[in-house]
């Protein structure tokens, strides 16, 4: 069985879908580590960790196509990986 991912121009089976997946997790898990030093006495939530991989996925996206230039891109995602910490 096929789905659609987020971009209609590509189709994506149920087995990348879960590579893809587990790719993200340990990623997130990584940067959960790297970051944690700098909470204090709090802990990152994984909504706020999607929400920085979502925010890479689109900003990079934007800047591959022009809509934005890539320090644009680097700034804003600095912005929000701080918002977190």
């Amino acid at each position: 069985m096929k789905f659609l991912t987020s971009s209609p121009r590509w189709q994506v089976s149920p087995e990348l879908e879960k590579i893809k997946h587990e790719c993200q997790t340990v990623f997130m898990d990584q940067c959960r580590s790297v970051l944690t030093p700098f909470v204090g006495a709090g802990t990152i939530a994984s909504a706020s960790l999607w929400s920085m991989l979502g925010a890479a996925e689109a900003l990079s996206y934007a800047a591959a196509t022009g809509e934005i230039i890539a320090t644009q891109a680097e700034s804003e995602l600095s912005e929000i990986i701080l918002a977190m910490v």
